[in-house]
């Protein structure tokens, strides 16, 4: 007795059948219909199921038929051909999507990634249920990589279109925020130097910037813009960042977009979006992200520079107390992201304040004017972010000594190692008291963190995994130069060892007469300047310590004087 089964295959059977006879006529109605019917057939789980039949109804399309109804939204229609030209895209984005989720990987994705141009120029004349559809399949066709050497992938192609195509995509409505995500696969990977000459070039990608900075202007879109434009200039291959000097023709931009969002009313998304693009454009471009980020009209007695620093402040110092009570919450990679982007600004707008504070008058992109009254505001500001960021890791530092067992303690510096927070806390505690004339109260502070610190510089000493660890060393050795200019400092310093640590980073690892790396010699000159504080402190010191620096300087000698 046949099984239930049995009918329904053959059914099936059939139906694949003559949907193969008619997506391979000539007559584009009969492939019209055996599109429709495909779209149907692949609602079956059996068919889908089966990847052989399925690669092979995606080969009996015709490319070029479906090139032309993706056409049909490049073109202008009059107002009774609109509805069809969009029913008509809209079967072919269908299809195409539906066959790239269920061919088998081993074929080729060359049918799909030619689609791409077309795609691209169809939402030019589409409504905006259609132009969601397309853009939804870009976004899929472009994460889909190449399929062997010869070929390219779905966001080379994309990367390669002329700027005018480009524009198409960037110029559709803001509210269709897929375009972000498509352009940056079409950067990044297009951006990738082994592409040879043909890997994207800065110039391009600036002009690609200024035309989502004009096209996103004053729009509810400008925190996915900011937010884009964050990850692009960090993400791409160095060699395809756009340079200092196209950067104008969109940063300023930009810097206005940080501003209105800044000081306009906020959502938590929008605070994320303004804070991690500010600290992204200061990474990236210091000088003119500066100029435009803390530029002031000299005669303003609010000037941005000191409401923005403000915004950033208190951002940071309400967030981090809310990680602070719960450090296991499930949303704490993205909070610490931004807290740690905050801080990345702070520490930019410091180094401009110790850059100009010798210069009185002297200003930063027309605006920002370093007089004594402004400076005095911004410092109780920044007073109060360091006492937060000393408070955050000596919580990270707790989470340390609280774990009982080794494995339990590998977690704990596993974790902090990876948080963001934490490098961004050490390095602006680093430069604040490095360069600022800090309270006594700070300085013992930061003499409370000695585990934190010791335990980055042993790990990104001596680990075998030291590339998971940052490396903050030099941030750390610029503390260490405050601390021990204190008794209590000292005695701490003394009581943490540290002359192991730096007698292992310092001996040479390729032979006794290779000379040392430029951050190991950079690291040896701020070890040379502790060597110095503590011997302005010798009469307090046991004979052994005194020993063992004495053997540490003429290790740091004999490397700087064979570098020189």
């Amino acid at each position: 007795m046949a099984s239930p089964a049995t009918p329904t295959s053959l059914q099936v059977k059939e139906g694949v059948d003559r949907v193969k006879v008619l997506l391979r006529a000539k007559d584009d109605t009969s492939r019209f219909c055996g599109l429709t019917w495909t779209r149907g057939l692949l609602n079956n789980s059996e068919i889908r199921e089966n990847h052989d039949l399925v690669y092979e109804l995606w080969t009996c399309i015709s490319p070029r038929f479906l090139d032309r109804l993706i056409r049909t939204g490049s073109q202008a229609p009059s107002p009774d051909t609109h509805e069809r030209h969009d029913q008509y895209l809209n079967l072919a984005v269908d299809i195409i999507h539906a066959f790239a989720a269920l061919v088998p990987s081993y074929s080729t994705y060359d049918s799909f990634h030619g689609r791409i141009p077309n795609l691209v120029r169809s939402v030019r004349h589409s409504s905006d249920e259609t132009i969601d559809n397309v853009l939804g399949l870009l976004e899929t066709l472009v994460q889909q990589p190449k399929h062997c050497a010869d070929t390219v992938g779905g966001a080379t192609i994309l990367a390669d279109m002329p700027v005018e195509d480009w524009e198409i995509l960037i110029n559709v409505d803001p509210r269709h925020v897929q375009v972000f995500n498509i352009f940056y696969w079409a950067w990044t990977v297009g951006s990738d130097p082994s592409r040879g000459p043909s890997a994207l070039k800065s110039g391009k990608i600036s002009q690609g910037l200024r035309l989502f900075a004009s096209s996103f202007v004053n729009t509810p879109a400008t925190g996915p813009l900011l937010n884009f434009v964050a990850s692009i200039v960090e993400d791409l291959y160095i060699a395809a960042r756009p340079s200092v000097n196209d950067a104008d023709s969109w940063l300023i931009h930009i810097g206005w977009m940080v501003q209105r969002l800044s000081t306009g009313k906020q959502s938590e998304e929008g605070r994320s979006a303004y804070i991690n693009c500010a600290a992204a454009l200061l990474r990236v471009f210091p000088e003119k992200s500066a100029d435009v980020l803390f530029g002031d009209d000299q005669d303003s007695s609010k000037p941005f520079a000191y409401i923005f620093v403000s915004m950033v402040q208190v951002d940071f110092h309400s967030a981090i107390h809310l990680l602070q009570s719960d450090l296991t919450a499930s949303e704490y990679s993205r909070i610490a992201q931004r807290l740690a982007s905050a801080l990345d600004v702070l520490t930019s707008f410091v180094g401009c304040l110790i850059e100009r504070a010798d210069q009185p008058g002297v200003v930063i992109g027309g605006g920002l004017s370093f007089v004594p009254e402004k400076l005095l505001k911004y410092r109780d500001l920044l007073v109060r972010a360091v006492s937060d960021a000393t408070e955050y890791l000596q919580d990270q530092q707790a989470a340390i000594s609280v774990a009982i067992s080794a494995e339990a303690q590998g977690m704990a510096l596993k974790k902090i190692f990876a948080d963001p927070l934490t490098e961004s806390a050490i390095r602006f505690i680093a430069l604040w008291l490095r360069e600022d004339n800090a309270d006594s109260l700070t300085v013992e502070a930061a003499s409370t963190l000695m585990d934190v610190f010791k335990a980055f510089y042993i790990h990104k000493t001596t680990s075998k995994q030291e590339a998971t660890v940052p490396e903050l060393r030099l941030p750390i050795l610029a503390i260490l130069e405050v601390v021990i200019t204190t008794s209590e400092g000292r005695s701490r310093f003394f009581e943490y060892d540290w002359f192991n640590c730096f007698w292992a980073d310092f001996q040479p690892t390729r032979g006794p007469e290779t000379p040392p790396d430029e951050q190991r010699v950079l690291r040896m000159l701020s070890a040379k300047g502790l060597h110095d504080e503590i011997m302005s402190h010798q009469r307090e010191l046991a004979p052994d310590i005194l020993s063992n620096w004495t053997r540490l300087d003429h290790l740091i000698e004999h490397f700087i004087e064979f570098e020189d």
